[in-house]
């Protein structure tokens, strides 16, 4: 398995002992679908995935890309796509490979979503976005990270997930202060915001880009779009839909994925 480490880079320190082959360009679409194995199936295949480590997908190679919530070196996440559930469909991955390896004393979840009902899973916590609980969860994790700078608490590592950047700029004044606090000091101290856009909100958007370290385009973005933002096209998705298709530059090259398919919790 490939992990995303230290300076905003590759490592492979961990390899897995079978790569996840993909199908001939060749073969169809449905073919290609059946063979495709599922989040279980690729997490099963690792040979071991440690507390604190979440799936971000499968790379052209077959080996999965990992991302290690102990090393702060990519920084807060922004998924970019032109639809809304192409961008979530990357944050629901994230969110049950976490859930496979921890427990509450490891890592707690929140996600502010308007798709998704009360979460029974021990780890993780829906907010409602249009309620004022997105805006206390944002003030007391700033708070927390406040904390664990002056070494006064440490604990489980956290993950704040956004189904939807815009929700940001309808909060108040204080509560996105401590928004951005978390995207710049959260990381290293075990926060983790993991954000969902669209271009729809591009005006927007290009606002926010440089806050987040770590940004991950969906290949359903138009062609025009693509150029706008410098990005390429996916090659997987030649082959694979395109809203299970992904792509993020490190290191100055780029590392195209494809997203495992989860059981359904909507």
């Amino acid at each position: 398995m490939t992990v995303l480490t230290q300076k905003y880079q590759i490592g492979s320190s961990m390899v897995a002992t079978g790569e996840i082959p993909l199908p001939p360009q060749s073969f169809t679409s449905d073919r290609i679908q059946a063979q495709l194995p599922n989040l279980h199936e690729v997490l099963a295949g690792l040979p071991f995935i440690s507390h604190e480590t979440a799936l971000l997908g499968v790379c052209e190679d077959g080996i999965p890309l990992l991302l290690d919530l102990r090393n702060p070196s990519p920084g807060a996440l922004l998924v970019i796509a032109a639809q809304t559930s192409t961008s979530s469909e990357m944050l629901d991955v994230i969110c049950q490979s976490l859930q496979v390896a921890n427990a509450p004393f490891s890592l707690q979840i929140f996600r502010a979503t308007d798709t998704k009902t009360p979460s029974l899973h021990p780890l993780e916590r829906v907010i409602n976005p249009f309620e004022r609980d997105l805006e206390t969860r944002l003030l007391e994790l700033a708070d927390l990270s406040d904390s664990r700078q002056h070494g006064r608490w440490n604990g489980p590592s956290v993950v704040l997930m956004i189904d939807k950047l815009e929700w940001i700029l309808q909060i108040d004044h204080e509560a996105i202060w401590a928004f951005e606090h978390l995207l710049h000091y959260g990381p290293a101290q075990k926060i983790w915001p993991i954000v969902a856009t669209t271009t729809e909100t591009e005006t927007h958007l290009l606002r926010w880009l440089r806050r987040f370290r770590t940004l991950i385009w969906g290949a359903d973005l138009s062609s025009a779009q693509k150029k706008h933002f410098s990005v390429p096209e996916n090659p997987l998705s030649q082959f694979l839909p395109q809203t299970r298709c992904f792509s993020l530059r490190s290191q100055g090259q780029w590392i195209h994925l494809w997203l495992p398919e989860i059981a359904r919790m909507r």
